[in-house]
């Protein structure tokens, strides 16, 4: 059962809407040019699931951050780092696990 869906190489897909279109160099979505982060949720509505599977296709705009620690803290919590890019979690925030 698929619980998610978004496909911009499809013409009649549009980003969510805390996401901005980008028309170049392809059809994509990005973040919102003073957002300092955004999601993607995806619900299952309480059905259990074994399988993640997608694909990214990702284009740089700006400077590649990549991953950034936000505090000085010695901690492996995802939470505390910045990823200029994609991840792919699950959980809530404050508990999130990597897939």
């Amino acid at each position: 059962k698929m619980v998610g869906y978004l496909n911009m190489s499809d013409p009649t897909q549009r980003c969510p809407d805390s996401w901005q279109n980008i028309a170049l160099p392809r059809p994509s979505c990005g973040r919102k040019s003073n957002a300092p982060c955004d999601s993607l949720n995806i619900t299952t509505s309480g059905a259990s699931y074994q399988t993640v599977c997608g694909r990214f296709r990702g284009y740089q705009i700006g400077s590649p951050d990549a991953f950034f620690k936000i505090n000085d803290a010695i901690t492996t919590s995802i939470e505390t780092y910045y990823v200029d890019g994609i991840t792919v979690t699950y959980g809530s925030p404050g508990s999130r696990h990597h897939v």
